[in-house]
């Protein structure tokens, strides 16, 4: 598909055909403030779709591993399989790994409270990114130094990140 791994440090036009059954995309989504997730199945152009979701204490950013300080609602809920996974009784990483199109979920209302907030990072690829990224691995996208354009060089991302110096995943 030509879509980097999340892992992947430099973007490789082409993929082995038996690497894509494991792929993962680059796109990382973080959700805070009351996370939610309204009902859906994933349109995701890779096999697998994942997500993560932890506690963290607000002016750390690290995982909350207070269970007295926790954030109450926030279940992970695949109502046709009879499962959930409750988020607000997590105090680690959890993640979970589904077949993309295939599980209908949906994610509760958390709520947090004065020291804890529920993170989820959702981690994906639309057809709409793999779709751009054919097109820019067969030249239909003319990129000059004015360009302006959605898919971006991982390079130049990871140098961006790294004139910042330390900062946390939330960007303050």
């Amino acid at each position: 598909m030509g879509v980097p791994y999340f892992d992947q440090v430099n973007y490789v036009a082409n993929v082995s055909a038996n690497q894509g059954a494991f792929e993962f995309a680059s796109a990382l989504t973080f959700t805070i403030n009351g996370l939610k997730n309204f009902p859906h199945v994933d349109k995701d152009a890779l096999l697998y779709a994942s997500g993560w979701w932890f506690q963290a204490d607000k002016q750390t950013r690290k995982i909350q591993r207070d269970v007295s300080k926790l954030c109450t609602g926030g279940k992970l809920i695949f109502p046709n399989e009879h499962f959930l996974i409750d988020l607000s009784k997590c105090h680690a990483l959890i993640q979970v790994v589904w077949a993309s199109g295939t599980f209908f979920h949906y994610t509760d209302p958390s709520q947090e409270n004065k020291t804890t907030m529920l993170v989820g990072l959702s981690i994906k690829c639309s057809r709409r990114l793999a779709k751009k990224m054919w097109r820019k691995s067969h030249g239909y996208y003319e990129i000059g130094k004015e360009a302006r354009y959605q898919i971006r060089d991982s390079n130049k991302i990871s140098s961006q990140f790294e004139e910042l110096g330390d900062v946390d995943a939330f960007g303050s």
